[in-house]
């Protein structure tokens, strides 16, 4: 063998090497990413879950409040109602 031969096998040598760990830590990297975007899904469907229930939470508290107001606007009405028509019966007591 020349010597130029066993340049060229030696450098085929070490760059089927290069290529082969090249290959195989972008294997790793893909299944690295592969898991990494697994997980992330997932705790992304947990918190898209947990603001699904705070936002059903708020919307019942709301719904809660405005009932609670309602009611109480109600309830506030009538007294005014029955107030005005007690003022209005002690005018008359008072007028004769």
């Amino acid at each position: 063998m020349e010597l130029n031969e066993i340049f060229l096998s030696a450098t085929g040598l070490i760059i089927g090497y290069f290529l082969r760990q090249t290959h195989t830590d972008l294997k790793r990297i893909q299944s690295d990413f592969a898991i990494w975007k697994a997980k992330t899904e997932s705790e992304n469907g947990k918190l898209r879950g947990r603001v699904d229930l705070l936002e059903m939470d708020i919307k019942n508290e709301l719904k809660s409040f405005k009932q609670i107001n309602e009611i109480q606007y109600k309830s506030l009405r009538e007294e005014m109602i029955e107030m005005k028509a007690l003022l209005n019966e002690i005018k008359k007591c008072t007028s004769k």
